[in-house]
């Protein structure tokens, strides 16, 4: 019987093969129940930093009877909406395709315990690499949100690996020693900085030059 590689790639460099059934080895499955365990830990904590003194980046919100407007914090706000978006989505495809019935709330903890509860279905699904990227992005944003100190990750494009198409993304450090230290998507497969333009989608790159 012929064994599948892992196509979840969750871990760092990982070279297992997938568990029978699934998309996914034990190692990278066992390293997504522990994000889905994290995010609503990390959803709530980033809530606490949506006031300004955790990060640089801050507006300045202006109106609706507030006395000198309010600060909040964007990158927080934003991670926030995305942890409910990505773990909705999920939760609506498994309803969807299972008929099964949908979770009693919204809520982030609530979905990501639907999620963890229902995790092995997903990943025999054919969308798994895809709920295995979406996860971890999602936990490492929150977690760059919360400690700035560390270094954070920007989205490139997708990788022109043949086959790949997983996103690429630079790492960036913090503080006065803010560089890019190098681009590279979850399978491994490193970008050149001089390349990093010609991951932009063609539409994008003809609307910045129009």
């Amino acid at each position: 019987m012929s064994v599948s590689p892992c196509e979840l790639r969750v871990t760092p460099s990982c070279t297992g093969s997938a568990l029978t059934g699934l998309r996914g080895c034990d190692r990278c499955r066992q390293a997504l129940r522990d994000e889905l365990r994290a995010l609503p830990g990390l959803h709530e904590s980033c809530a606490q930093s949506l006031t300004p003194g955790r990060r640089p980046e801050v507006v300045r919100v202006k109106g609706g009877g507030i006395p000198g407007g309010i600060s909040l914090n964007p990158t927080a706000v934003s991670v926030r909406a995305s942890v409910l978006g990505v773990l909705s989505s999920w939760t609506a495809l498994i309803v969807d395709e299972l008929g099964v019935e949908r979770p009693p709330s919204r809520r982030v903890h609530v979905l990501s315990t639907f999620l963890y509860r229902n995790l092995d279905w997903l990943l025999a699904h054919e969308a798994a690499a895809d709920l295995a990227e979406e996860i971890t992005d999602l936990a490492d944003a929150a977690r760059a949100v919360l400690d700035p100190s560390t270094s954070e990750r920007v989205d490139l494009g997708s990788c022109g690996t043949p086959g790949c198409g997983m996103t690429v993304y630079a790492t960036i450090g913090a503080g006065s020693d803010a560089v890019a230290h190098g681009a590279s998507c979850a399978a491994g497969h490193h970008v050149a900085a001089s390349q990093w333009l010609l991951l932009e989608e063609p539409d994008e790159v003809a609307e910045g030059v129009a």
